[in-house]
């Protein structure tokens, strides 16, 4: 058999156990398939333990192929005792999923084999990611372990009656000092001969006999010794003689079987004495560093002299971002409790750090905070902010008996001001225009809310619910998985792919930051396959060409956005008719090439990556064989899809309205399936309801005289001459840069087209290039929190493909080259007979 062959035998026999695995019961094809990009194959020789009784547990592990047998009592051991044997299709390691507890069992591979395993971090991030595949995993584990602990609970029973069987025969006081020495997780000789002097090596035989090994006793026998001595001695007793114990061992200067001993009976004497020992000179350097790995993050920087060992211990573990946040937060401590030598040192290393990170370092925490100052202040701006659009209505209300434009304006301005403070959902502020326009008179019930039945907003009703099928059906996702596994050889040739898969994505996906989530794993699995390393020049130029593709040009589709159909919405409705889908993307389609394609140029110029590695595709295309065929609902919606496109484009030339066609598609969808009642449940309603009101702005606008008003002034300031379509564009590009630095997107974006739309006859240009302007220069990303498609991107890639400073230089180059676009573009626009 080729080798081809037996690698596609070999991902079907993976794609069958995974799908047929009890623990993944609950996950359907689609999230599987996404779980499936997180397990590692982890290939072993006969006799190779996968895990050792005893050992940290951070993973769960599925048997692939071969058996394992499952063994208590440690790995090469003469005396370990055989529990089960393992198959395709087994798994162990739940708890340590799930609770990172020590493993409570060896397995030994019998034969050459293999397991996929699921590491706890990558886990973690699923819950935070993903949490439909992480409460899904979570219920199948939980399920599995109800029934673990069930049989845990039968055994320890047995045990127990075993255990109390074997002290009965002894003499009392040997039984006592037994149940004793059941307190330490370690009995070594050195500790038995400091607790018990000279009866410590029959001390030691006795622990033989009721099951010990090395030392240590398997946790059910531990369990029934500690319970015995609890009922024999008294709870109270048994902690005081535990302490006493501890302060013995460290006189001896057994720190290590100390501090084992500390962190079983109490956790904030184990975390104190730890930060004794750390200070100590007889304090063996391995047995910090052994105990540091069982601190968290938090317990370590409460202790000055605990957060340098931590932090040297995630710097050696390459996680130097870690490091510094454990030294910020030690630092505090160390201020507050007065310790200037060692605030000095960690100091020291701060700056260390820091200079090494550069753009990664996290920002600093202030030494205190000051939680009731933030709640005031915060407080105080709400209360200015309510303050300042009640005026507003206020003034509305007294305006409106004299001049009805006036009061719609100090209506907006109430509205904006909500808009910026956040203060109510943006949907509660549009419907509170529509209230305040009906009851000043200003509009009649049909003008404020002829939004919601127009063709427009039906239509982007019909794409939003198409859109959500079409994610929850894995056509998108399959989209994504054959993107990398047909990469092309050259890394050029790979980040375009890249980024003309974020223009695909585009069209099918509107929602920009549903595109980052989803292509930036995508780009990160590209860079994996072929061994890129972490924020290198060829990762950052993958992820940065994927970034640019799936979100800054969403102006190139109509449908790339719900910020494309707002912008839409606010021009007039004789502007707005002639921009269908197709014309959308001939008018936007040069602009967007020219950035496309120059954002490649310039990240290869900035980056300079180096050459392509072989791209392992194995990971891949165990995804694929387990999203398996075509579904018929994929394939539904695929022609679905088709026809809606075309009904859009030919309908109106029939007299069809584009809102039936949008109708048409959701009723034919539901038929097939693929839309149902959760599913539009699901839509974003805050935007819907909305894009209803905005729909409405326009012609009340200029039934009220506000366009031409803003026109006739704009004229009185520039005099008889117009404006330069070139320097119109310009300063609108401009404008919009500098108010995004301090609005969000889509404020920003109402509010510069509610004022310039109006002044389009001045320049002599059509409401479009406004728009497409104002849409082109919103997404920027030169502080991170700037855009929110960008921080999901950015930590949907894991933070692993590029650096903030590598993406803020993108953007500065991003930038320039939109504006030479826009510029380029005006004569093309001009044959369109937009100027």
């Amino acid at each position: 058999m080729r080798r081809e062959d037996e690698e596609a035998a070999r991902r079907r026999r993976s794609a069958e156990l995974l799908a047929g695995a009890d623990l993944f019961a609950g996950l359907d094809r689609v999230t599987l398939a996404k779980l499936a990009a997180n397990l590692d194959r982890v290939s072993f020789r006969k006799g190779e333990a996968a895990c050792i009784e005893g050992e940290p547990g951070d993973s769960l592990y599925i048997v692939s192929e071969g058996t394992f047998e499952v063994f208590v009592g440690g790995a090469g051991d003469d005396r370990k005792l055989w529990v089960a044997t393992l198959r395709p299709g087994g798994c162990f390691g739940e708890m340590a999923l799930l609770t990172g507890e020590p493993r409570s069992a060896s397995v030994i591979a019998d034969g050459e084999g293999e397991l996929l395993r699921l590491d706890q971090e990558r886990f973690t991030d699923l819950l935070r990611r993903d949490p439909s595949i992480g409460l899904a995993l979570s219920a199948s584990l939980s399920r599995r372990l109800h029934g673990a602990l069930r049989s845990i609970r039968e055994g320890d029973e047995l045990v127990r009656r075993q255990t109390e069987s074997r002290l009965a025969q002894m003499p009392p006081d040997a039984r006592e000092r037994v149940l004793e020495a059941s307190i330490l997780p370690e009995a070594t000789p050195a500790a038995l001969e400091c607790l018990f002097g000279p009866h410590g090596p029959d001390l030691s035989s006795r622990l033989v006999e009721l099951g010990w090994r090395d030392g240590s006793a398997p946790e059910p026998i531990a369990r029934a010794l500690r319970e015995a001595h609890a009922t024999q001695a008294g709870a109270e007793a048994v902690r005081d003689f535990a302490r006493n114990a501890v302060e013995r061992l460290v006189e001896a200067g057994h720190w290590r079987e100390a501090l084992r001993l500390a962190e079983s009976v109490d956790r904030a004497g184990f975390i104190a004495l730890l930060g004794r020992a750390s200070r100590a000179d007889t304090m063996p350097r391995e047995h910090v560093v052994a105990a540091i790995e069982r601190l968290s993050d938090a317990e370590a920087a409460a202790d000055p002299a605990l957060a340098l060992e931590r932090a040297a211990w995630h710097r050696g573990h390459d996680a130097p971002e870690t490091a510094l946040r454990v030294l910020q937060q030690g630092l505090d401590a160390a201020q507050l409790a007065g310790d200037q030598q060692t605030a000095s040192r960690i100091a020291t290393e701060i700056a260390s750090l820091a200079s090494a990170l550069g753009d990664r370092a996290p920002a600093a925490a202030p030494a205190r905070l000051d939680l009731r100052g933030a709640w005031s202040r915060a407080r105080s701006r709400r209360s200015l902010a309510v303050t300042a659009s009640l005026v507003l209505v206020g003034a509305a209300i007294a305006a409106s008996t004299t001049s009805k434009p006036a009061a719609f304006l100090l209506l907006l301005g109430a509205a904006i001001v909500l808009w910026v403070t956040a203060i109510l959902p943006e949907f509660v502020v549009y419907l509170g225009l529509v209230i305040g326009w009906v009851f000043l008179g200003i509009a009649s019930p049909a003008q404020a809310i002829a939004g919601f039945g127009s063709p427009s907003w039906i239509s982007v009703f019909a794409i939003l619910a198409i859109a959500s099928a079409l994610s929850a059906s894995g056509l998108v996702y399959r989209l994504g998985l054959m993107l990398v596994r047909r990469l092309p050889a050259g890394l050029v040739g790979q980040a375009a792919a890249c980024l003309g898969s974020g223009l695909f994505l585009t069209l099918l996906l509107p929602s920009s930051t549903a595109r980052a989530r989803l292509l930036l794993p995508t780009a990160l699995a590209a860079a994996q396959s072929q061994r890129f390393k972490d924020r290198s020049p060829e990762s950052a130029f993958l992820g940065l060409s994927a970034f640019i593709g799936a979100v800054p040009l969403l102006y190139v589709f109509l449908n790339g956005s719900s910020s494309n159909f707002l912008a839409l919405g606010l021009m007039p409705e004789e502007a707005r008719a002639k921009f269908d889908l197709v014309f959308w993307f001939i008018a936007a389609a040069p602009l967007g090439a020219f950035v496309g394609l120059g954002s490649l140029a310039l990240l290869w110029l900035v980056l300079r990556p180096g050459q392509t590695r072989r791209v392992v595709h194995d990971r891949v295309d165990l995804q694929l064989s387990l999203l398996g065929p075509l579904t018929t609902q994929e394939i539904a919606l695929t022609v679905i899809l088709i026809a809606v496109v075309i009904g859009w484009n030919v309908g109106p030339a029939f007299g069809i309205s584009t809102g039936i066609v949008g109708l048409a598609s959701l009723v034919a969808a539901a038929v097939a399936g693929c839309v149902h009642r959760e599913l539009l449940q699901g839509l974003n309603w805050d935007f819907l309801v909305s894009y209803g009101v905005i729909l409405s702005l326009p012609p009340i606008m200029s039934s009220l005289g506000i366009d031409a008003e803003l026109a006739r002034m704009l004229r009185a300031f520039i005099g008889d001459g117009t404006v330069s379509p070139a320097v119109f564009v310009l300063a609108i590009a401009g404008l919009n840069i500098v108010v995004r630095l301090m609005l969000p997107d889509d404020q920003s974006l109402l509010l510069l087209a509610i004022i310039l739309i109006p002044m389009v006859p001045v320049s002599g240009v059509h409401p479009w290039i406004v728009i497409i302007t104002l849409l082109a220069t919103f997404t920027l990303w030169f502080i991170p929190s700037q855009s929110v498609s960008y921080s999901v991107g950015y930590d949907a890639s894991e933070e692993r493909l590029f650096t903030h400073e590598q993406a803020r230089k993108a953007c500065f180059g991003f930038i320039l080259l939109t504006l030479a676009g826009l510029m380029l573009a005006l004569p093309y626009w001009g044959w369109l007979g937009l100027l």
